[in-house]
């Protein structure tokens, strides 16, 4: 309840795209012919998890192939972060070993005797870069690399039983979250970031913001999963922590966190913030970079609409029952 309550303070998020039922076709085909899921179980999984309806929310008015390639690139990240829970929970040397082929396909070099998985990264790569520059590629790996590290250091804390503090969650989240993921903003919009913008510290405040209020938006959906396996990584968890409350209190804190930085988020594109990063754009440059800013910032409703209808969210995987190695029960986020 609390979450649909805050559809309303988040931009993005009651946006429908005609014909989304091919975006979803398209999608479908792609799991499959990439071998992707395996049974019916998983089929449901991927393609019934509605990627191409948050694609689609995210992205109303670009052309379909180009949804289509968001869409895609939602389900490696969901992929990765299942895959997480079932190989990487308290292991970071699964998760080097596992991104450093990943990283090798992001460079070009396309690993020895690839899974299903990375021959679908591959070609996925491959459309994705050729619209891109090379500064754009490497602030892509750069990105990239953060996720690498965070779930690397979630895999710590968990071995080692440490629930983070509030300061040292919030930037790892962000790395969790994929921030790789608003990169490809520009690649759906087209308009490609000055380097200059891409690296100033408004646009690093736009983005974190929005990457805030999408993460946090997540856990507490996923909170009762992650209560079940005392999973620390979660801000309601973090917060009821910090402040010695119940998690009742510590729910309601961490909503009006999302609203508090949602109203500063709206702000900050309002008063348009931006404007120190653009100098030497034209105004047709500027106009389309605002248009990708934008995008970035109702990602945050087009994120949560779609998470409050997603079965991955609102019906519990089957996969929560199951355990790993070393004994951790698994839930996905």
């Amino acid at each position: 309840m609390l979450l649909a309550d805050l559809r309303g303070a988040l931009p993005g998020g009651e946006r429908h795209r005609p014909r989304q039922s091919e975006i979803s076709e398209g999608l479908r085909s792609w799991v499959l012919d990439n071998g992707l899921i395996s049974s019916t179980e998983e089929d449901s999984r991927f393609p019934g998890a509605g990627f191409s309806q948050m694609a689609a929310d995210i992205f109303p008015r670009v052309e379909r192939s180009r949804v289509l390639l968001a869409a895609k690139w939602s389900v490696v990240l969901f992929y990765l972060d299942d895959l997480h829970d079932e190989r990487f929970c308290v292991d970071e040397q699964a998760v080097t070993l596992a991104y450093a082929r990943l990283l090798s396909i992001l460079r070009d070099l396309e690993p020895a005797r690839p899974s299903a998985f990375e021959s679908a990264f591959v070609g996925l790569r491959r459309q994705t870069v050729v619209m891109m520059s090379e500064s754009w590629r490497s602030r892509f790996i750069h990105h990239f690399t953060q996720h690498r590290d965070g779930l690397g250091d979630e895999a710590v804390n968990r071995r080692h039983g440490h629930i983070p503090t509030v300061e040292e969650y919030l930037p790892l989240r962000r790395r969790t979250n994929g921030t790789f993921m608003q990169d490809l903003h520009e690649v759906a919009l087209r308009p490609e970031l000055s380097r200059r913008l891409a690296e100033s510290n408004s646009w690093d405040f736009l983005c974190a913001a929005s990457n805030d209020i999408t993460a946090w938006c997540n856990d507490m959906l996923s909170f009762a999963k992650e209560t079940q396996i005392n999973d620390p990584h979660n801000i309601v968890s973090v917060l009821a922590n910090e402040l010695r409350c119940d998690l009742p209190s510590a729910m309601k804190e961490a909503e009006e966190w999302i609203r508090l930085r949602a109203g500063v988020m709206n702000s900050f594109r309002e008063k348009d913030q931006l404007s120190a990063g653009y100098l030497g754009l034209s105004s047709e440059e500027w106009k389309r970079t605002i248009a990708v800013a934008d995008s970035i910032c109702a990602a945050t409703g087009g994120h949560l609409s779609w998470a409050l209808a997603s079965p991955r969210y609102m019906n519990g995987p089957a996969s929560a029952k199951r355990s790993d190695p070393h004994g951790v029960p698994l839930s996905h986020r």
